[in-house]
């Protein structure tokens, strides 16, 4: 689930439209001498202040030159070309033309690790790339099927993958629901390639599995930010057509897991289809979107080391946000205190995180544009006001939920005891609830601090013990079905 940190993670400054310059033209190709060091994928970040942007570089040789890509997994979009590439004498350099100006890297390759400088509208930042573990999605597939597949849900047409033990049909099945915003298949904060690995646990353990990138991002098509609640449960409902029509999928026995907003609308999907056999809810949510949002802005600017007056005055805001979006009036006040938090957080920031910004105006008016199309958008406005508790109150297949004790985004403590209490009152017979230690919103293991900054410094795995617990809980139940 996308964090409400307003004023503390202005995406808008990194390009997040189409470059436009064509993987064959000229200008994404120069000659390099030897190109061996920098080809594959790297995952990098580039950091302002206290927020991380995270991206995707894949570079490959074609007849001596450097060709790369670039995608934004939080964006949902892949496969940027790059322009003005080159490699020499240790140095890489890329651009990607965007909404706001043109995005310059320069950094230097030293012992396996690109650091150098990302430039763009106004805005000047470290970045640091690293040698992705795990490489193509196509190597990770050992010893199961893996089709392609396409289905539809009014406008939105989805692409995605559908992985199915060798032996054994008709299998169990699962959907992989992700969280907010635009992602693809492989799905994960960061670049943590959550989907991935765990639809490569669960089918080499005899469960099918499917995952499709979201409207938007990957290969799937539509607008993100018009993706309601009720949109999500229609796709949802898609998705599940597609494995009741499939000849080796037990239609008796298929689950919904969903992780964070995923983890929302999967019991209100459950309710209205007769398919949906059991419920993993990884992250979940049994509050409002807007306690969700008040929750996530409370505990992250603490862990930022905000208190007292400043503090307030940031919740104040969140409250402002929460009557416009409720109402749909006051929209002004709302730019106008944004703008002045704003400007208010510049004067605030160290002298290297003031350094970083070259124009005020420019950041702000970035900052600013971006985050009002996002609240206003029919996307934030479903999830706000969606009360999730309704749905899991009326639940009567099995439920898995899994929380992490470290959560930032999804507070296990105030949402474990909703959930708790939803299902309690569903009368429920077959519910376990479950809180990982010492791991965060990702589940990621080797958890080290309580900060958001620290998805992309974790090991690309699972905390211990995760993907057993997902895995035998279904396997149990699809045994007795």
């Amino acid at each position: 689930m996308r964090s409400a940190r307003w004023l503390l993670a202005p995406l808008a400054l990194f390009s997040l439209a189409c470059s436009g310059v064509s993987p064959g033209s000229e200008a994404a190709r120069t000659p390099a001498p030897d190109l061996t060091p920098v080809l594959g994928q790297w995952d990098g970040e580039i950091t302002v202040g206290a927020a991380r942007i995270w991206f995707i570089v894949d570079c490959v040789e074609d007849d001596g030159r450097l060709e790369c890509t670039l995608d934004y997994p939080d964006a949902g979009l892949e496969r940027q070309p790059l322009s003005e590439v080159s490699f020499v004498s240790g140095r890489l350099h890329f651009e990607l033309e965007g909404d706001f100006g043109v995005a310059v890297w320069d950094g230097e390759l030293r012992r396996g690790v690109v650091e150098g400088d990302y430039e763009e509208s106004g805005v000047s930042a470290p970045f640091r790339m690293r040698r992705h573990p795990i490489g193509p999605a196509e190597t990770i597939y050992l010893d199961y099927l893996v089709e392609e597949v396409e289905f539809a849900s009014g406008d939105f047409i989805l692409s995605g993958t559908l992985t199915m033990p060798l032996e054994g049909a008709p299998h169990p099945a699962v959907v992989l629901l992700s969280g907010s915003g635009p992602q693809t298949r492989d799905y994960g904060p960061g670049v943590f390639p959550m989907f991935r690995i765990m639809a490569d646990h669960l089918t080499n353990n005899g469960i099918a599995v499917l995952r499709y990138d979201d409207p938007g991002a990957g290969s799937s098509i539509g607008d993100p930010l018009d993706v309601t609640i009720d949109d999500r449960i229609g796709i949802i409902s898609a998705a599940l057509d597609l494995l009741l029509d499939h000849d080796r999928i037990d239609s008796s026995r298929i689950g919904l897991v969903g992780h964070s907003e995923g983890g929302t609308v999967a019991p209100r999907v459950a309710n209205q289809s007769e398919h949906v056999s059991f419920l993993v809810l990884v992250a979940g949510t049994a509050l409002t979107g807007g306690e969700i949002i008040r929750h996530q802005n409370e505990v992250i600017l603490e862990s930022q080391g905000l208190t007292g007056e400043e503090l307030s005055e940031q919740l104040d805001f969140v409250d402002v946000v929460r009557e416009a979006v409720e109402t749909d009036t006051g929209w002004e006040e709302v730019e106008r205190e944004m703008r002045r938090l704003l400007y208010e957080s510049i004067e605030r920031m160290s002298l290297r995180e003031r350094a970083l910004i070259t124009d005020d105006d420019a950041w702000v008016d970035a900052v600013a544009q971006a985050q009002l199309a996002t609240l206003r958008s029919p996307w934030y406005r479903s999830f706000y006001v969606y009360d999730p508790a309704v749905a899991l109150a009326e639940l009567a297949v099995p439920v898995l939920a899994v929380f992490a004790e470290h959560d930032l985004q999804i507070p296990g403590q105030p949402n474990e005891a909703a959930m708790r209490k939803a299902l309690t009152e569903a009368g429920n017979p077959d519910f376990t609830i479950v809180t990982v230690g010492d791991t965060d919103h990702s589940f990621q293991g080797d958890y080290s601090d309580t900060l958001l900054e620290q998805y992309d410094r974790l090991e690309y795995e699972f905390a211990p013990g995760f993907l057993d617990t997902i895995t035998d809980w279904i396997s149990g139940r699809v045994r007795e079905a």
